[in-house]
């Protein structure tokens, strides 16, 4: 069995990493014209890298709760229990916040791609 402190370092490090991803992202999603579409490759890996960051902190925190549960005395779990969920709830809404900007980001971006092309094709025509 893994002790609560090899628990408790899994998890932050699980968290270190999504954060760190998750201002990486946030630099890209944030670009628009030319620079937005020269990141779309770059966003989308990030994207990928972040929900795995994020699935990997999902599986830290609940196994750090369950050995939290088990260690902590009965009259403590409310308190305890509800300041480990106030620290999960603020990386699941940066996940929630993030997956919404780079869906935007994506869907403008993609659009604005197409109109180039477009753009491009008919000046090609013509």
């Amino acid at each position: 069995m893994t002790s609560l402190d090899e628990l408790t370092k899994k998890r932050s490090f699980a968290k270190t990493n999504f954060i760190l991803n998750h201002r990486k992202i946030l630099s890209l999603i944030n670009l628009f014209g030319t620079e937005a579409c020269e990141s779309i490759q770059d966003a989308k890996d990030l994207m990928l890298k972040i929900e795995n960051c994020y699935s990997v902190f999902l599986k830290a925190h609940d196994s750090y709760i369950e050995a939290l549960e088990d260690s902590t005395v009965e009259k403590d779990i409310k308190i305890v229990l509800d300041t480990q969920f106030k620290f999960f709830n603020d990386v699941e809404a940066n996940f929630i916040s993030v997956r919404k900007l780079y869906n935007r980001f994506l869907n403008s971006t993609l659009q604005e791609v197409a109109a180039r092309n477009a753009a491009k094709e008919q000046k090609k025509k013509h």
